[in-house]
């Protein structure tokens, strides 16, 4: 069955260090992006995490980690089936705590950095639509019904976005954002703009973190290709970047 609700779509996934070591500072940023530019938004994980190993102080970490023990039980189990990725997962609670009282947990309870990731993190993943900036309400064309794209060997949900991250000594975030534009049209560029006001660091203007998801003539789902050549490099990319202010 043709499927006439599909639409051209451009990708952006990358991953970002935040500067600065304030991690309340970085919080208000991931707050104000959700506010200003998301709606129908989903907490899909919110948790306390310890991280351990030789880069960490471990008679702090297994003080924490008898302590949140003590309070919440168990840390619970890593997921199952990804051993062969050599991924060590953080020993990981969910309390019945809000975001701002586990920040509260972790600004008290860190230390000095000593590590890329940080020993003790609020742990967060957000799904949600992207909003129009006039009127408030969610952009066109962001469908996240699995069934669309139950052939697609691809398998990418249609407006599928999320932003996760880290909050701690260290922060980092990481971003899945479907643009529901394609990438030659200008309301892109413009949208962009808005979108880059807000969110909580640069974006990547590599081109190995864009692509434009085009609909096949039969419109039985996407193939994907680089954004990039269609825009004219990288140097588009950071045209399309450019006015906007970074934070």
């Amino acid at each position: 069955m043709v499927n006439t609700a599909l639409q051209d779509l451009v990708v952006y996934h990358s991953g970002h260090f935040l500067r600065g070591k304030n991690a309340r500072t970085h919080a208000g940023r991931v707050e104000d992006f959700l506010e200003q530019c998301t709606c129908n938004s989903e907490v899909l994980e919110l948790s306390l995490q310890v991280r351990t190993g030789a880069e960490y102080d471990s008679a702090r970490t297994d003080a924490l980690i008898e302590e949140f023990t003590a309070k919440w039980g168990p840390a619970e189990e890593p997921p199952e089936g990804l051993e062969h990725l050599g991924v060590q997962f953080p020993h990981s609670w969910t309390p019945d705590l809000d975001f701002t009282q586990l920040l509260d947990i972790v600004i008290t309870k860190s230390g000095p950095r000593r590590a890329p990731l940080p020993m003790l993190s609020v742990g967060f993943k957000v799904r949600f639509e992207l909003k129009d900036p006039d009127s408030g309400a969610p952009l066109p064309h962001q469908n996240w019904s699995p069934e669309n794209y139950e052939d697609d060997p691809f398998y990418l949900p249609h407006g599928f976005s999320e932003i996760w991250g880290d909050l701690g000594e260290s922060s980092d975030i990481g971003a899945l954002i479907s643009f529901p534009f394609p990438a030659d049209d200008p309301r892109l560029s413009r949208y962009l703009t808005f979108f880059q006001s807000h969110f909580p660091t640069r974006l990547s203007s590599r081109t190995s973190n864009w692509h434009w998801w085009i609909v096949r003539k039969d419109r039985a789902k996407h193939y994907r290709r680089s954004a990039v050549p269609a825009l004219g490099g990288v140097e588009a990319i950071k045209n399309l970047l450019s006015g906007a202010s970074a934070k």
